[in-house]
């Protein structure tokens, strides 16, 4: 799966971060069913604890094991494979200047409207703290440093 970065560079590509991701999970899942077998032939119950127990390996109960664990294997690597597809369907590109969302590949829209249309939020604007200490200043250093003449009276007494 790619994901277009910018349309003068060439899309990432995402599918080595899930098959690693993958690889790693089988791992374990094989050294489970590898442990399974271990303790069907030498009885690691017997060996850790010092126990006798002439027992014969029982190949069916280690077939249940590791069918149980393969099955496992399958819906764990499946689920994490979706779960990577949601997140990646969940990333919005968004210009660092405007703040727009790319919804096409040459197509932007205002993120206000994005979010409105693709789900129930409403917005309204406010000032973050350090927005309005900023622009407080900004108005502050234009305000001229000699105060405007005092005006006559412009509505004479009745």
């Amino acid at each position: 799966m790619a994901i277009p970065r910018r349309s003068s560079e060439e899309p990432i590509n995402v599918g080595h971060g899930f098959a690693y991701i993958a690889f790693w999970q089988f791992m374990a899942f094989i050294m489970l069913i590898a442990l399974i077998w271990v303790n069907e032939v030498w009885n690691l119950a017997a060996l850790i604890w010092g126990e006798n127990l002439n027992q014969q390996p029982n190949i069916f109960r280690g077939s249940i094991l590791t069918a149980g664990v393969l099955v496992t294997a399958i819906v764990v690597v499946g689920h994490t494979y979706e779960q990577q597809k949601r997140v990646l369907r969940g990333m919005l590109t968004v210009c660092s200047y405007c703040k727009r969302v790319r919804i096409a590949h040459e197509a932007w829209e205002k993120i206000e409207e994005y979010v409105a249309r693709k789900s129930t939020v409403t917005f309204t604007h406010g000032v973050c703290p350090e927005c309005f200490e900023k622009y407080a200043r900004s108005l502050r250093s234009r305000e001229p440093t000699v105060p405007p003449p005092a005006r006559q009276n412009e509505h004479p007494a009745p």
